[in-house]
């Protein structure tokens, strides 16, 4: 199977092809060390795509994954005004084992969406598990988030912990997104201050 373009939320690769990464993403992606963890997530999602019945018959499929953070600390104004708290962030990580097996592996924690080459969302899930998709889960429809890595509109799309809360990265620019019953708000960051200082 061909996945001409998988897309990481943290930011957009194809193919592993570390040249389409964003400047930015590629000084994040070292400076949180999960540079190998990425290239694991993405061979994980391959191998749960290759089993799907319906998926695996399929070309040229995107995926992407939004990464999970969390952060120790308490977060201040100041670090979130000069971005300092990007270098304090953490990966989380979930084990997968399977059965027939004591082998376990550690993924990062993730919201993995694929679409198929239009960009019509197939499935969603996780290192874990994938699912085929069936429109908004509790009245949250996930679409216009990836919609906006799907468009090229945000190079990097990440969370924190709170559900259905982002930020989101397109070169110089950082902004928050709330995803909620009634769409997509998109904040500044410094507007956003007060949804990450909950955190």
């Amino acid at each position: 199977m061909v996945l001409k373009k998988i897309f990481l939320a943290v930011v957009a690769i194809a193919s592993l092809n570390c040249s389409l990464f964003a400047q930015k993403g590629k000084e994040m992606i070292d400076v949180w060390g999960i540079r190998q963890d990425v290239y694991a997530l993405e061979n994980r999602i391959t191998s749960l795509i290759k089993k799907d019945s319906v998926l695996s018959k399929m070309q040229e499929l995107q995926q992407f994954n939004i990464i999970v953070f969390k952060y120790n600390n308490d977060i201040k104004k100041s670090e979130v005004l000069d971005l300092s708290f990007l270098y304090r962030l953490q990966p989380r990580f979930f084990n997968v084992s399977w059965r027939r097996s004591l082998k376990t592996q550690n993924y990062l924690f993730t919201e993995t969406y694929i679409c198929d080459s239009n960009g019509q969302l197939l499935s969603w899930g996780s290192a874990r598990s994938i699912y085929a998709w069936r429109g908004a889960i509790y009245g949250f429809d996930d679409l216009p988030l990836v919609k906006l890595l799907l468009e090229k509109k945000a190079d990097i799309i990440f969370c924190i912990g709170v559900f259905k809360t982002y930020i989101a990265m397109k070169d110089d620019k950082i902004w928050g997104i709330r995803n909620t019953a009634n769409g997509l708000k998109e904040y500044s960051l410094e507007d956003f201050i007060d949804y990450i200082i909950i955190w």
